[in-house]
């Protein structure tokens, strides 16, 4: 009984050893497979266990890099847009809104804290992208990048998307060229409504009507449509359409298309609205939301 019980403790020491490194972890380049977001909201944490430190909240159809997984969980690098942390002492400000580490094997952690998990290292010279609102204190928030830094999701959450090498290696080429493209338009809106007011005005019809005459064609198609205050609708027969845009005096300019979560935070504020106008209800054109941002003139009342 007993040399059964070695024989089969033994098998299976045999079977674990000959499994393929990836499946603890990262596996290297040739390791690497592909895995979907399937709904939005997954939690991407520290470890592989449901109270582990939380990371982020990942969005649907999200594409992950795997490198190993550990029973039901997956271990996977970090999207680019995630935050981290960096301590202070260890970096230095760069240019183009980046810090660089001046140390080796610098711990990036998921808080601002020796509390929180180390989700990998950092050596000299590496730099991070600053996050747009920056604690003060000890630590730097900054984005995880291209970056090696591993976090875990549980497989119910995703689905296996690829795992051929090259077709994998063309997946995450075209995953971070679209999260550049992404970080580039939240640049350039930035800087659309930080302008002077001076540059971009409206008339009585909110219609944006000045806008600085040496910007090219292309800079013109991302600047606002419309400026007013955003209101509730209320009950009107006929109009399905749940905000507007009115100006200064109270005149409906637009009904609004759009998502409640995108407008519903700008209910009652002055705003610069991107869109086009798509259709006319009860002579009042409807202006289809892509964008909006707060006016730098102040609140409506």
């Amino acid at each position: 009984m007993f040399e059964r019980e070695m024989r089969l403790k033994l098998l299976v020491f045999v079977i674990v050893l000959s499994l393929p490194l990836s499946i603890y972890g990262d596996g290297g380049k040739d390791g690497v497979f592909f895995l979907k977001v399937k709904k939005d909201g997954l939690n991407l944490r520290a470890d592989s266990r449901v109270n582990a430190q939380l990371i982020a909240k990942l969005r649907r159809g999200d594409v992950l890099v795997g490198v190993g997984k550990s029973y039901e969980w997956y271990k996977v690098r970090l999207p680019q847009r995630v935050k981290v942390y960096l301590y202070r002492k260890y970096t230095k400000t760069a240019k183009d809104g980046e810090v660089e580490v001046i140390a080796d094997r610098v711990n990036v952690r998921s808080g601002p804290g020796l509390s929180y998990a180390v989700l990998g290292q950092a050596n000299n010279g590496d730099r991070f992208k600053l996050c747009r609102h920056q604690l003060g204190g000890d630590w730097f928030c900054v984005l995880a990048g291209e970056h090696r830094l591993y976090g875990w999701v549980h497989e119910r959450g995703v689905e296996i998307l690829v795992q051929n090498e090259k077709k994998g290696k063309d997946l995450e080429e075209l995953e971070e060229s679209k999260q550049k493209n992404i970080q580039k338009k939240s640049v350039e809106r930035q800087k659309v409504v930080s302008q002077p007011v001076d540059q971009i005005k409206a008339n009585d019809e909110g219609k944006i009507e000045e806008i600085s005459q040496d910007k090219s064609k292309d800079e013109k198609k991302d600047l606002p449509i419309a400026k007013g205050i955003v209101r509730e609708m209320g009950r009107i027969l006929g109009v399905k359409y749940r905000y507007k845009l009115v100006s200064q005096s109270g005149k409906v300019l637009y009904y609004l298309s759009c998502d409640k979560e995108m407008v519903a935070p700008f209910v009652n504020k002055e705003v610069f609205v991107f869109g086009e106008v798509s259709s006319v209800v009860r002579n009042v054109p409807v202006l289809s939301v892509k964008k909006i941002a707060l006016t730098r003139v102040g609140l409506g009342k």
